[in-house]
Protein backbone atom coordinates (compact mmCIF):
# COMPACT_ATOMS: atom_id res chain seq x y z
CA UNK A 1 0.00 0.00 0.00
CA UNK A 2 2.80 2.29 0.92
CA UNK A 3 3.58 4.81 -2.06
CA UNK A 4 0.04 5.00 -3.70
CA UNK A 5 -0.98 7.98 -1.42
CA UNK A 6 1.47 10.10 -3.66
CA UNK A 7 -0.01 8.72 -6.67
CA UNK A 8 -3.30 9.70 -5.40
CA UNK A 9 -2.02 13.28 -4.08
CA UNK A 10 -0.35 13.74 -7.31
CA UNK A 11 -3.87 13.60 -9.31
CA UNK A 12 -5.84 15.90 -6.65
CA UNK A 13 -6.93 19.38 -6.27
CA UNK A 14 -7.90 21.37 -2.63
CA UNK A 15 -10.89 23.04 -4.70
CA UNK A 16 -13.81 22.27 -2.14
CA UNK A 17 -14.32 18.88 -2.61
CA UNK A 18 -14.67 17.54 0.81
CA UNK A 19 -17.43 19.49 3.31
CA UNK A 20 -15.15 19.84 6.60
CA UNK A 21 -16.62 22.10 9.66
CA UNK A 22 -19.43 22.74 7.28
CA UNK A 23 -23.18 22.74 9.65
CA UNK A 24 -25.64 22.25 7.55
CA UNK A 25 -27.24 18.67 7.74
CA UNK A 26 -26.23 15.49 6.23
CA UNK A 27 -28.49 12.93 4.87
CA UNK A 28 -27.50 9.44 3.79
CA UNK A 29 -28.06 8.75 0.02
CA UNK A 30 -27.05 5.27 -0.13
CA UNK A 31 -26.19 2.76 2.69
CA UNK A 32 -24.53 -0.59 2.90
CA UNK A 33 -23.22 -3.02 5.85
CA UNK A 34 -20.85 -5.89 6.15
CA UNK A 35 -19.96 -8.72 8.99
CA UNK A 36 -17.44 -10.62 9.17
CA UNK A 37 -17.41 -13.17 12.07
CA UNK A 38 -15.17 -15.77 13.63
CA UNK A 39 -12.32 -14.36 13.09
CA UNK A 40 -8.72 -14.25 14.90
CA UNK A 41 -7.26 -11.28 16.98
CA UNK A 42 -4.13 -11.78 14.88
CA UNK A 43 -6.71 -10.58 12.05
CA UNK A 44 -6.00 -6.81 10.85
CA UNK A 45 -8.18 -4.22 9.04
CA UNK A 46 -6.59 -2.42 5.85
CA UNK A 47 -8.51 0.81 3.84
CA UNK A 48 -7.86 3.19 1.62
CA UNK A 49 -10.14 5.98 1.56
CA UNK A 50 -10.49 9.32 0.15
CA UNK A 51 -13.13 12.25 0.27
CA UNK A 52 -14.84 11.28 3.16
CA UNK A 53 -15.06 10.01 7.10
CA UNK A 54 -13.61 6.99 8.75
CA UNK A 55 -14.76 6.14 11.93
CA UNK A 56 -13.48 3.25 13.92
CA UNK A 57 -15.18 1.97 16.98
CA UNK A 58 -14.34 -0.82 19.27
CA UNK A 59 -16.06 -4.10 19.67
CA UNK A 60 -16.79 -7.92 20.77
CA UNK A 61 -13.95 -9.87 20.14
CA UNK A 62 -14.14 -12.53 16.78
CA UNK A 63 -15.67 -9.92 14.28
CA UNK A 64 -15.78 -6.96 12.09
CA UNK A 65 -18.61 -4.83 10.88
CA UNK A 66 -18.42 -2.24 8.34
CA UNK A 67 -20.89 0.74 7.85
CA UNK A 68 -20.74 2.03 4.48
CA UNK A 69 -22.87 5.19 3.41
CA UNK A 70 -23.08 8.18 1.16
CA UNK A 71 -23.77 11.15 2.71
CA UNK A 72 -24.42 14.70 1.08
CA UNK A 73 -26.17 18.15 1.88
CA UNK A 74 -27.06 18.76 -1.28
CA UNK A 75 -30.87 18.71 -1.78
CA UNK A 76 -30.87 19.59 -5.69
CA UNK A 77 -33.56 16.54 -6.88
CA UNK A 78 -31.50 16.88 -10.40
CA UNK A 79 -27.65 15.76 -8.39
CA UNK A 80 -29.25 13.74 -6.34
CA UNK A 81 -30.66 11.76 -9.01
CA UNK A 82 -27.79 11.26 -10.66
CA UNK A 83 -25.86 10.35 -7.60
CA UNK A 84 -28.43 7.13 -7.30
CA UNK A 85 -27.56 6.82 -11.11
CA UNK A 86 -24.09 6.59 -10.72
CA UNK A 87 -24.22 5.10 -7.58
CA UNK A 88 -21.18 5.64 -6.27
CA UNK A 89 -21.40 3.09 -3.04
CA UNK A 90 -20.71 0.28 -5.60
CA UNK A 91 -17.05 1.70 -5.74
CA UNK A 92 -16.65 0.60 -2.31
CA UNK A 93 -15.27 -3.02 -1.81
CA UNK A 94 -15.19 -4.53 1.53
CA UNK A 95 -13.72 -8.10 1.26
CA UNK A 96 -12.12 -10.60 3.63
CA UNK A 97 -8.76 -11.70 2.17
CA UNK A 98 -6.95 -14.29 4.49
CA UNK A 99 -6.16 -12.99 7.54
CA UNK A 100 -7.27 -9.17 6.46
CA UNK A 101 -10.20 -7.69 5.85
CA UNK A 102 -9.98 -4.75 2.97
CA UNK A 103 -12.05 -1.75 2.93
CA UNK A 104 -11.04 0.21 -0.59
CA UNK A 105 -13.03 3.25 -1.99
CA UNK A 106 -12.18 3.18 -5.90
CA UNK A 107 -14.63 6.31 -6.41
CA UNK A 108 -12.29 8.73 -8.40
CA UNK A 109 -13.00 12.68 -8.49
CA UNK A 110 -11.97 14.29 -11.51
CA UNK A 111 -13.65 17.45 -13.54
CA UNK A 112 -16.98 16.12 -13.33
CA UNK A 113 -16.62 14.44 -9.67
CA UNK A 114 -17.38 10.81 -10.64
CA UNK A 115 -15.16 8.18 -12.18
CA UNK A 116 -13.83 8.91 -16.05
CA UNK A 117 -14.72 5.33 -17.25
CA UNK A 118 -18.47 6.25 -15.66
CA UNK A 119 -18.45 9.88 -17.69
CA UNK A 120 -19.47 8.40 -20.64
CA UNK A 121 -23.31 6.28 -19.08
CA UNK A 122 -26.14 7.23 -20.94
CA UNK A 123 -28.06 9.79 -18.58
CA UNK A 124 -25.27 11.49 -16.71
CA UNK A 125 -25.58 14.85 -16.48
CA UNK A 126 -21.77 15.51 -15.74
CA UNK A 127 -22.21 19.45 -15.72
CA UNK A 128 -24.49 18.89 -12.56
CA UNK A 129 -21.79 16.70 -10.71
CA UNK A 130 -18.74 19.09 -10.50
CA UNK A 131 -16.69 18.63 -7.61
CA UNK A 132 -17.70 21.56 -5.63
CA UNK A 133 -20.83 19.34 -4.82
CA UNK A 134 -20.58 18.61 -0.87
CA UNK A 135 -20.66 14.64 -1.25
CA UNK A 136 -18.47 12.26 0.64
CA UNK A 137 -18.01 8.57 1.63
CA UNK A 138 -18.46 7.71 4.68
CA UNK A 139 -17.04 4.28 6.56
CA UNK A 140 -17.43 3.21 9.79
CA UNK A 141 -15.13 0.42 11.48
CA UNK A 142 -16.62 -1.91 14.31
CA UNK A 143 -13.67 -3.63 15.32
CA UNK A 144 -11.85 -4.98 18.54
CA UNK A 145 -9.52 -3.18 19.87
CA UNK A 146 -6.30 -5.43 19.69
CA UNK A 147 -7.23 -5.94 16.04
CA UNK A 148 -4.41 -3.90 13.95
CA UNK A 149 -5.19 -1.24 11.27
CA UNK A 150 -2.98 -0.42 8.32
CA UNK A 151 -4.91 2.87 6.68
CA UNK A 152 -4.19 5.15 3.58
CA UNK A 153 -6.14 7.98 3.99
CA UNK A 154 -6.34 11.48 1.54
CA UNK A 155 -8.91 14.36 2.52
CA UNK A 156 -10.81 12.64 5.26
CA UNK A 157 -11.61 13.41 8.92
CA UNK A 158 -10.17 10.29 11.10
CA UNK A 159 -12.05 9.25 14.27
CA UNK A 160 -9.67 6.63 15.87
CA UNK A 161 -11.90 4.34 18.82
CA UNK A 162 -10.12 5.45 22.46
CA UNK A 163 -8.29 2.83 23.37
CA UNK A 164 -6.00 1.53 20.58
CA UNK A 165 -3.71 -2.00 21.68
CA UNK A 166 -3.08 -3.51 18.14
CA UNK A 167 -1.05 -1.78 15.79
CA UNK A 168 -1.53 1.01 13.69
CA UNK A 169 -0.02 1.99 10.65
CA UNK A 170 -1.82 5.24 9.17
CA UNK A 171 -0.84 6.79 6.43
CA UNK A 172 -2.69 10.36 6.24
CA UNK A 173 -2.66 13.25 4.12
CA UNK A 174 -5.12 16.61 4.09
CA UNK A 175 -6.72 14.74 7.04
CA UNK A 176 -8.00 15.60 10.43
CA UNK A 177 -7.83 12.91 12.89
CA UNK A 178 -8.62 12.19 16.41
CA UNK A 179 -7.91 9.56 18.57
CA UNK A 180 -7.67 8.27 21.96
CA UNK A 181 -4.76 5.70 23.66
CA UNK A 182 -2.68 4.00 21.23
CA UNK A 183 0.30 0.69 22.38
CA UNK A 184 2.19 1.14 18.79
CA UNK A 185 1.58 4.06 16.33
CA UNK A 186 3.57 4.80 13.54
CA UNK A 187 2.28 7.32 11.14
CA UNK A 188 3.20 9.25 8.20
CA UNK A 189 1.33 12.81 8.04
CA UNK A 190 1.40 15.68 5.22
CA UNK A 191 -0.56 18.62 5.18
CA UNK A 192 -2.86 16.84 8.27
CA UNK A 193 -4.04 17.89 11.67
CA UNK A 194 -4.21 15.22 14.83
CA UNK A 195 -5.11 15.31 18.31
CA UNK A 196 -4.26 12.29 20.15
CA UNK A 197 -4.37 10.93 23.31
CA UNK A 198 -1.45 8.69 25.64
CA UNK A 199 1.48 6.73 23.01
CA UNK A 200 3.30 3.78 24.48
CA UNK A 201 5.63 4.05 21.09
CA UNK A 202 5.40 6.25 18.26
CA UNK A 203 7.38 6.85 15.28
CA UNK A 204 6.05 9.56 13.13
CA UNK A 205 7.55 10.91 10.19
CA UNK A 206 5.78 14.31 9.81
CA UNK A 207 5.34 17.53 7.21
CA UNK A 208 3.26 20.50 7.33
CA UNK A 209 1.04 19.27 9.99
CA UNK A 210 -0.22 20.14 13.62
CA UNK A 211 0.16 17.17 16.02
CA UNK A 212 -0.29 16.83 19.69
CA UNK A 213 -0.26 14.05 22.42
CA UNK A 214 -0.63 13.77 26.01
CA UNK A 215 2.01 11.06 27.07
CA UNK A 216 4.37 9.37 24.82
CA UNK A 217 6.79 6.51 26.31
CA UNK A 218 9.22 6.12 23.38
CA UNK A 219 9.64 8.04 20.04
CA UNK A 220 11.43 8.35 16.87
CA UNK A 221 11.06 10.52 13.89
CA UNK A 222 11.21 12.55 11.62
CA UNK A 223 9.69 16.56 11.47
CA UNK A 224 9.72 19.11 8.95
CA UNK A 225 7.68 22.72 8.67
CA UNK A 226 5.05 22.36 11.48
CA UNK A 227 3.52 22.61 15.10
CA UNK A 228 4.20 19.57 17.16
CA UNK A 229 2.96 19.59 21.26
CA UNK A 230 3.78 16.26 23.06
CA UNK A 231 2.97 17.20 26.90
CA UNK A 232 5.98 14.25 28.09
CA UNK A 233 7.81 12.39 26.36
CA UNK A 234 9.78 9.97 28.62
CA UNK A 235 12.18 8.59 25.76
CA UNK A 236 13.77 10.46 22.93
CA UNK A 237 15.00 7.44 20.37
CA UNK A 238 15.69 9.33 17.17
CA UNK A 239 14.03 12.05 16.38
CA UNK A 240 14.93 14.72 13.59
CA UNK A 241 13.38 18.19 13.47
CA UNK A 242 13.34 20.88 10.77
CA UNK A 243 11.78 24.54 10.96
CA UNK A 244 8.86 22.95 13.52
CA UNK A 245 7.89 24.06 16.71
CA UNK A 246 7.43 22.25 20.13
CA UNK A 247 10.00 19.41 19.69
Amino acid sequence: MRGKLLLLLAALTLTGTLAMGKTKERFVLQSKNYEFQDLKSSCAVEIEHSFGTIKFIDCEPGQVRVEVKVTTTETDETFIKDMRFMNPIEEVEVNKSGDKIIIENKNQRNENGFNKSKKGKRGYSGSRLKSEKDWSVDITVYMPSEMSINLEAAFCDITMSENNQGERDLEVAFCDMTGGDFNRLYMESAFSDAVLGNIKEADIDASFSDIKAETIGSISGDFAFGSFHFNNIKEKKSVSSVFTKGI
